[in-house]
């Protein structure tokens, strides 16, 4: 097994010769001896300048100061959210308890005396 990969319709080898006859200029190197000595002055310049490259941690360092100041901001917003949030919580929990009548409550309301006016059966004794 081949790990070659073939296109079809390809020229030899399954290459299409058109498209790279297209890419080779663009992929070629400058012929021009100037180019290399420009390419030379320019990397040369780079590093006798000793110029610091701005790595990612050297510019994150200038933002630390913002970054905590954004922080502690989203903090103090998280942190009035939440407490608002737990204040109508417990606001409604104490209006869900107060809506409710008491478990031991009695409802007060006229009182049907005539079943006390009754005489009781006695209790028959038995001798």
């Amino acid at each position: 097994m081949s790990n070659e990969l073939r296109f079809p319709g390809g020229g030899r080898d399954g290459r299409d010769e058109e498209l790279a006859r297209l890419l080779r200029p663009l992929y070629q190197a400058p012929e021009d001896d100037g180019y290399w000595d420009d390419l030379h002055a320019r990397v040369m310049r780079r590093v006798g300048s000793g110029a610091e490259s701005a790595e990612w941690w050297v510019v994150l360092s200038r933002w630390s100061r913002a970054g905590a100041v954004a922080a502690a901001v989203a903090a103090a917003i998280v942190g009035t959210v939440w407490m608002q949030h737990r204040a109508a919580e417990a606001r409604l929990a104490y209006e869900a308890v107060l809506a409710q009548p008491p478990v031991y409550s009695m409802e007060l309301g006229p009182v049907d005396r005539s079943a006390e006016a009754a005489p009781r059966p006695s209790a028959a004794r038995v001798p």
